[in-house]
Parts: C-alpha cells; sequence; structure tokens
C-alpha cells in the first residue's frame, strides 16, 4: 500500500482532540500573559484624569463667518483648538506655577464637545488626583483669559480705528464749515459743501454710536464662565484594572491556542487513533481504550468488549488470507513492549477460533508477549537457530490461552541476532508453517532494525503495533514502506497506549462451548496480492531429527500428542505440489525431519 500525505484539511472534532491534548501548554500561556497584564498592571505609574466644563458666550467681537460646528455665532471646533494652544498652555502655567513646558503640559489636555450645546468639556491628566484637579481649573480659566485678552484686543483695536475715522470726519466737516461761510448763498458750490457737510455730520453720528457701543461692550465682557469646577478624581484613569487584565486573559488565550496549533502541526507524534488513518491513509483495525492516565494493557479477556473486537478481527484476518497455513508478521512502528501485547492478543483471538496457532517472539529484546501468556522463562528462538535445540524441545504450551503455543526469544539472544536475518530463520519458517494454522511471529520495529524485513519475506500478512504517543507519522509510513516492498500485505495498525509495563498475565480462561468462527462483520481489510517469493539461498535444513524435534499439538485431529498432520481446518494439501503463490519456494520439508 502507498500511504497518502498528511491532509491540510483539519475538522472541527480534530481541533477539540487538539484542545484536549494541548490543554496544559494553553493554561501556561493564559496565565503567563495574565500575570504579565497583572504586573504592568501593579507597576505601571497611575495617571488621574479630572474635567472642568465651560460656557462659551458672546464677547461682541466674534467674526461670524464660521461654517464649521457653531453654535449662536460662536465655532465650537476653533475653540477647542484654542484650549491646546501655546498661549493658554502658558498662561495654565503660569497659574499651576510648574516647571514643565507648556508643550508638556498641553499634551495632558483633551478637549471634548457635547453636541448641540456650547461647553467645553476640559480633561486634565496628571500624576496625582490634586494635580489633575488643578490642572483641568488652570486650563479652564487659561481659556477664559486668553478669550477676554484676545477680545478686549479685538475691540480696542476697533474703538482706535473708530476714534481716528471721527477726528478726520470732524476735522473735515470743521473745514466745510469755514468754505461755507465764504461762499455765495445759492451758488452750486455752496450747495455742493453743504450736502457733503451733512454727509459727514451722519457719518460722525454713526461713529459715535458705534464707539459708544465697544465702549459698553468692553465695560460688560463675558467670554465664559466655568459651569463645572473639575473634582479631585478617587480612582486612577489609567491604568484600567477592566482594560488590563481581561486583555491580558484573551490576549494569553489567543497566544495559548496560537501556540497550540503551531505545537500540534510540528508535532510528529501520533495522538490519537483517528490520526493514524488521516494522516498515513493505514486503516486502524483495533484500538485499545484511551484515558488520561494509560493504564497497563494486558491480555484482554474473551469476553470482554476488547477481546470480543480481537475476535472479530482474527475473523476479518482469517477471511482476508483465506484457507491454509499462514504467517502473519506482528511489528511496531516503535521500540516498546507494545508490538509483544499486540502479538499476544492477536494469537490468543487466533487460538479461541482456530485449533493450532504458535506465537513466534522473535523479539529477542523484549519478553512481554510471553509474560502475558505465562510463559516460563526458559530456551527460546535464540537457542533452536544455534543449533543447541529443536523446536519441539523450547516450545511453550500458554497457561494462559488453550490452543496456543509459544516459542519465546530464548536464553542467548545476543549469540542469535545475527541469525534472524540469515537463512536459517527464513528455512525455520518454512518447516514450522505446516505445524499449525496460524503462525504469529513477533519482531522489533523495522525502524530499529531489519528483523521485520527477513521475516516479511515468507509472511503472509503484516500487522503493525502503534503506541501512543510514542510512534511518530513518519515511523509508521516508513514502516510500511519498507514492508511493502518486501511483498507483503500490510492489514492495517493495531493502536494501543505506550506501554511501561505489561499487566499481570489473567487466569486461564476456558473456551466458551460452541464458540467458532463468526459471522464477519464489516468488510475485510484490503490485501494486497504477495508476489512470488524468490528461492531461498540455501537448502532447508536437514539434520536428523533430534528428541523433542516435534511441537506437541494437543487434541489434535490424529488424536496423537506428536501428529504433525496439518490442521484439519485447512484444506488438503499435496507434499508435492506447492502451495499456491509459492510457486518458486522449495517444498517444505517434514515438520521436523
Amino acid at each position: 500500500m502507498d500511504p497518502s500525505p498528511r491532509p491540510d484539511t483539519t475538522e472541527i472534532t480534530d481541533y477539540a482532540a487538539m484542545l484536549r491534548r494541548r490543554w496544559r501548554l494553553i493554561a501556561a500561556c493564559t496565565f503567563g500573559t495574565f500575570l504579565a497584564a497583572l504586573l504592568v498592571f501593579l507597576l505601571m505609574p497611575k495617571s488621574y484624569t479630572a474635567q472642568a466644563s465651560v460656557q462659551v458666550t458672546l464677547t461682541g467681537a466674534e467674526d461670524a463667518n464660521s461654517n464649521a460646528r457653531t453654535n449662536d455665532g460662536i465655532n465650537l471646533d476653533t475653540e477647542a483648538q484654542l484650549v491646546r494652544s501655546a498661549e493658554v498652555a502658558e498662561r495654565a502655567r503660569a497659574l499651576l506655577k510648574s516647571s514643565q513646558s507648556a508643550n508638556a503640559l498641553s499634551k495632558n489636555v483633551v478637549v471634548t464637545v457635547p453636541p448641540n450645546s456650547t461647553i467645553l468639556d476640559i480633561a486634565y491628566t496628571g500624576d496625582s488626583p490634586q494635580a489633575a484637579r488643578a490642572g483641568a481649573d488652570a486650563f479652564a480659566q487659561a481659556y477664559l483669559d486668553n478669550r477676554r485678552g484676545s477680545a478686549e484686543a479685538r475691540l480696542r483695536e476697533s474703538m482706535q480705528t473708530i476714534n481716528e475715522r471721527i477726528t478726520r470726519v470732524t476735522a473735515e466737516i470743521q473745514e466745510l464749515n469755514a468754505r461755507i461761510r465764504t461762499l455765495q448763498r445759492g451758488s452750486a458750490e455752496r450747495s455742493t459743501a453743504a450736502t457733503r457737510q451733512q454727509l459727514l455730520n451722519d457719518e460722525l453720528e454713526k461713529l459715535n454710536g458705534q464707539l459708544s457701543q465697544a465702549n459698553v461692550t468692553a465695560s460688560n465682557l463675558t467670554p465664559g464662565t466655568v459651569i463645572t469646577k473639575a473634582n479631585a478624581p478617587r480612582n486612577p484613569s489609567s491604568p484600567k484594572a477592566q482594560l488590563y487584565l481581561p486583555g491580558g486573559l484573551m490576549a494569553g488565550l489567543l497566544i495559548g491556542l496560537l501556540g497550540a496549533v503551531i505545537r500540534d502541526r510540528t508535532d510528529k507524534h501520533v495522538r490519537h487513533p483517528a490520526d493514524i488513518e488521516r494522516v498515513t491513509g493505514l486503516p486502524v483495525l483495533l484500538a485499545t481504550p484511551f484515558g488520561r492516565k494509560a493504564a497497563p494493557v494486558g491480555l484482554y479477556d474473551a469476553r470482554s468488549r476488547i477481546g470480543q473486537r480481537v475476535n472479530q478481527l482474527c475473523h476479518l484476518i482469517s477471511a482476508t488470507l483465506g484457507h491454509g497455513h499462514h504467517i502473519i508478521l506482528v511489528t511496531g512502528a516503535s521500540d516498546g513492549a507494545g508490538t509483544g501485547i499486540a502479538a499476544a492478543n492477536l494469537a490468543a483471538g487466533f487460538a479461541r477460533t482456530e485449533s493450532r496457532v504458535l506465537l513466534l517472539s522473535a523479539n529477542l529484546s523484549s519478553t512481554a508477549s510471553c509474560r502475558l501468556l505465562g510463559v516460563r522463562p526458559g530456551p527460546g528462538l535464540a537457542e533452536v537457530l544455534l543449533g543447541r535445540k529443536g523446536p519441539g524441545a523450547v516450545v511453550q504450551e500458554s497457561t494462559v490461552v488453550p490452543n496456543l503455543q509459544v516459542i519465546q526469544p530464548g536464553k542467548d539472544v545476543e549469540a542469535a541476532a545475527e541469525l534472524l536475518q540469515r537463512s536459517a530463520m527464513e528455512q525455520l519458517l518454512n518447516r514450522l508453517r505446516k505445524t499449525a494454522r496460524y503462525i504469529i511471529v513477533e519482531t522489533a520495529s523495522p525502524v530499529e532494525s531489519a528483523d521485520a524485513q527477513a521475516v516479511a519475506d515468507v509472511a503472509d500478512a503484516a500487522v503493525i503495533a502503534v503506541e501512543i504517543p510514542r510512534a511518530r507519522y513518519e515511523d509508521i509510513t516508513d514502516s510500511v514502506r519498507q514492508l511493502d516492498r518486501m511483498g507483503t500485505a500490510v492489514l492495517g495498525a493495531i493502536a494501543l497506549p505506550v506501554q511501561q509495563q505489561v499487566a499481570a498475565p489473567a487466569a486461564p480462561a476456558a473456551r466458551p462451548a460452541g464458540q467458532g468462527r463468526a459471522a464477519q462483520p464489516g468488510r475485510a481489510p484490503a490485501a494486497r496480492t504477495k508476489p512470488a517469493r524468490r528461492a531461498l539461498p540455501t537448502s532447508p535444513v536437514t539434520d536428523p531429527a533430534e528428541p523433542g524435534d516435534s511441537i506437541v499439538w494437543k487434541g489434535s485431529a490424529a488424536g496423537d500428542p506428536t501428529s504433525t498432520a496439518p490442521d484439519p481446518g485447512a484444506p488438503d494439501i499435496d507434499p508435492a505440489r506447492p502451495e499456491p503463490g509459492v510457486a518458486d519456494r522449495p517444498a517444505d520439508p517434514a515438520p521436523w525431519s
């Protein structure tokens, strides 16, 4: 099979699973950022804001020529800008007797104009409540003083202009009076002079009226009134707890979520059984329960829920492979006890549904499967490969599962380690093939060693054990690729939580009466046609039989414990005719001849 690449799309359930996996990171970022915001709030200098309100009135010296926001001829936008002007700031600085510059003081002022009013709200920010109140009152008073001064200056200029015009008009009238006395009565010139004199008298009267009005305006000049004096604020305006603390909490949550997404995207380890098929394309045949605290996984009882799923899996594999004698390779995507646990449960499942099952533990560094099946430590595969003992002398009957024989790794595993990848291992599997309906071979991970590839050459199918979260996606893909190159059909994966220890073997359970092969639920895992195997590099071992060279099967078809006849459930096989699919493989000799 060719595993598909990791998809770019992510579903809602994937995000929920990510939140469950990364909640510690999210909580740490949220709490850390909240603490940082709290420290900033506590250590940041406090500032206080006080506000004074000023009602602006007409002074009589305004120019009613503005098209901006006005009220009764007063341009409030202009007045708001004047509050923060340098002239007003200098006046406020003098009132406050402050050492700060006028520009620095004006930066602390904010002026707002309420709609449909002639009021200016002048807010001043200081480092203390008293400074804030004094600053607001000072700028309010400075603005009114500046407005009064500007109005008085305009009135003085206007009055000066009027007085100068009155002086000129009065002088011209006097000149006309003198000229009229010298002109003849009834003459045109006298009439023109009289008319001019009348016009000047009218203008003089008007100028005197304007001057009188200016004097009245100057004496009653009111630039505005402070309608609300500033009060000393009780609480600081900055920093605001309702802004910093919730803001820090939300910022931390966002940082935590972003960090969780990045961490999850860059994480190469499997976190959930559903991710195996979603990411690598390898179907999950069986998944054991997962929890926050993974309990040791042992040998599941035949009537338990997971035990029944194991039985269903065995039925599916049996239906997929068909009749005959089959070798099933069980290896792992990572190094650990999970491979042995998966192999033991799979062998137990086949033993509950078939008559003859042999578990061959070729993982010389692990005895997890043997301990689960109640096998006593002793000689095993290592001694067989070294030629010190025959298979019948090292095979043991499981004390937990009936009809299940086990060959454990053995004692001298270091000396026999290299023989797993030589022809002796292949020849041994060929000799064992017809002694059992199913041979479950447990090996180390293809990522860690080449033992799995050596066994895969003679295996009919393979199952990969995935320990979560120890296994990585790239290791699963690499394992599938290597087995696929050897021509072995990878049926799928068995997912289980990472195992630090192996549960004690359960008490022997009697096989329920009438238990047989049940109806096949669902669809069988897809299996690819296995290419023809290569010829063995060496001829099969033909050493003379030794005592203990025969595997003893209890309750065999012939009724003889030492019988080596094929399994009754398998079809008849002509010893002279090679098995289908292995035409180019040398014919298997008698079991232990």
